[in-house]
């Protein structure tokens, strides 16, 4: 017999935090792939991964600070994202260079405070206008940015970018393509290159056919904050990053919200389930790398690793809001007994 799948429901009640219990109706976090109501601002901070499957807005809204991430299964939701720009570091503009993307569905306008401070340069690329490979916003007005394409940035001052818009869904398998062109005959130095931009609200990934119509990784290149070129392979790209890729014939880029595990190699020890056992640790290429370093029940990679910054506490060691046996460290006395990782919590099995 079949039946519908009953999805347990949270409503957010009280501005703050997504991941501080308190502010949600039933006293703690909802667990991935709940339904929500919002009807508070709700912030993801910088560390965190909020996964929903539908969110209904009531009132309320949705924030994503710098270094946040949010899955969800709602076409056309409104977010607002965040980025922090640090200022260049000279009047020559050295370092501090940003690729920026811009997570949206449906094209969004550009913000007075990305322009308003003299000391800004904002870019878009384009080869074949003009024979020049950059679009200054100055020389010509960019009045709106979308959601595959890249943008670079700088700025003489400190600011904080905040641009709302209707996001695509993320919470299921999605694939978003991108066609860049190459000409041949071309000999301008922009040719085949691109500047594309993460559509998503959290990290994505991206693939290319090749000449046999294989889905084959890709390489691409951001800026690190010195405003040198970095070239990156297998790495996710963050939200609101943008980044170079270089193709030599005419090729669909395919931007996905998740890691195409096909492209690992595997080790077979002959384990019941079939399970297969990955030949180097998540984030490393070599078996001899240590790769991405990961807390308990969370699955990206982050600088600062404290009770702070951790998903599934209130900001100490007696506010567990999951994983958590004894009631003294649970968030007011919350246990759950859960002491296997459930796969959505487990690097191995996201990444």
């Amino acid at each position: 017999m079949g039946g519908n799948v009953i999805r347990s429901q949270h409503s957010f009640i009280t501005d703050g935090n997504w991941n501080d219990g308190s502010h949600w109706d039933t006293g703690t976090v909802p667990p991935s792939g709940s339904d929500v109501v919002i009807m508070a601002d709700a912030i993801i901070p910088a560390g965190y991964t909020a996964v929903v499957n539908e969110v209904s807005i009531n009132g309320g809204s949705i924030t994503v600070a710098d270094g946040g991430q949010l899955r969800h299964n709602t076409e056309g939701l409104v977010v607002t994202m965040k980025k922090n720009i640090e200022p260049y570091e000279d009047v020559n503009g050295t370092g501090n260079y940003y690729l920026l993307a811009f997570p949206f569905s449906v094209d969004v306008a550009v913000p007075n405070a990305m322009t308003a401070i003299e000391g800004n340069d904002f870019y878009k690329f384009d080869g074949d206008y003009l024979g020049a490979e950059w679009r200054n916003n100055k020389q010509e007005a960019i009045a709106t940015v979308s959601g595959t394409t890249g943008y670079l940035y700088a700025n003489s001052e400190a600011i904080e970018l905040s641009l709302t818009g209707s996001t695509y869904p993320s919470y299921n398998e999605e694939v978003i393509p991108v066609t860049v062109p190459y000409d041949e005959g071309s000999t301008n130095p922009s040719n085949g290159r691109a500047l594309l931009g993460n559509p998503f609200t959290c990290n994505a990934y991206i693939y290319c056919h090749n000449s046999d119509n294989e889905l084959v990784p890709m390489d691409f290149m951001v800026y690190d904050a010195t405003g040198e070129l970095m070239t990156l392979s297998g790495e996710p790209i963050a939200p609101m990053q943008g980044f170079f890729v270089k193709v030599t014939e005419a090729t669909t880029v395919y931007i996905l919200n998740y890691a195409d595990h096909s492209f690992h190699e595997y080790v077979d020890l002959g384990l019941p389930s079939g399970l297969l056992w990955a030949t180097c640790n998540v984030g490393a290429s070599t078996p001899e790398e240590y790769g991405h370093y990961f807390a308990w029940g969370e699955t990206t990679p982050k600088i600062n690793y404290s009770w702070s910054t951790y998903q599934y506490c209130n900001g100490s060691s007696n506010t567990l809001t999951k994983y958590c046996n004894n009631s003294d460290y649970g968030y007011n006395g919350f246990t759950d007994n859960l002491t296997t990782l459930l796969p959505e919590d487990d690097a191995a099995t996201v990444n």
